[in-house]
């Protein structure tokens, strides 16, 4: 029974994982003049694109400012060969096309594209609830911080859907900080109690 609940758990945050993908909005194309194209339909205002070099060099970064269909053309001539990142950061998640440059031909490399569901934060009468998906069912830490940067408590877990709840009725008002680690992605988010 345990193992048919976790198989049902799976698909469900497979297909959520697909219709993520699906409904990204994202579209790349390129031309034979070295531009990349990023047209977006339907992006939710404070996401941002954000192209980085293998070494996580920012080359170029956008917010957008309110919900509305993007459109922009990246020229990529000056650009050094090699593999570039083209990350798309939503609320909810984080979608990554990789971009390669070799001469005059720039390709999208669209067997490694990739979206990270990001972790979703409530807190409601001093209690922080978190959750997220981890399909992997790797392992994932969960780290809080106080203002001064003591860490006053760390959970480890490798369940597919993530489910926390923390009480902060006995500590002192202030901010406190949330990081989520996992294999792929570090996420963090800080909030204010009292």
């Amino acid at each position: 029974m345990k193992r048919t609940v976790k198989t049902l758990v799976m698909l469900a945050i497979v297909a959520f994982s697909w219709n993520a993908l699906a409904s990204d909005g994202i579209n790349l194309k390129v031309n034979d003049e070295q531009h990349l194209i990023v047209d977006v339909e339907n992006i939710e205002s404070s996401a941002v694109l954000t192209l980085l070099d293998i070494q996580g060099n920012v080359i170029f970064k956008e917010q957008f400012p309110a919900e509305t269909n993007y459109s922009k053309i990246l020229n990529l001539v000056q650009l050094n060969d090699g593999k570039y990142l083209l990350v798309l950061d939503k609320k909810f998640s984080r979608s990554t096309s990789t971009i390669i440059k070799k001469g005059r031909e720039v390709s999208v490399d669209t067997t490694a594209y990739a979206v990270v569901m990001k972790p979703t934060f409530k807190l409601e009468n001093e209690t922080l609830s978190l959750s997220m998906s981890n399909a992997k069912g790797s392992k994932t830490e969960i780290e809080i911080y106080d203002s001064s940067g003591d860490r006053l408590e760390k959970v480890n877990c490798k369940d597919l859907v993530v489910k926390k709840s923390f009480n902060f009725s006995n500590v002192r008002p202030g901010k406190y900080t949330v990081i989520v680690k996992t294999a792929e992605e570090t996420f963090t988010e800080t909030f204010d109690v009292g």
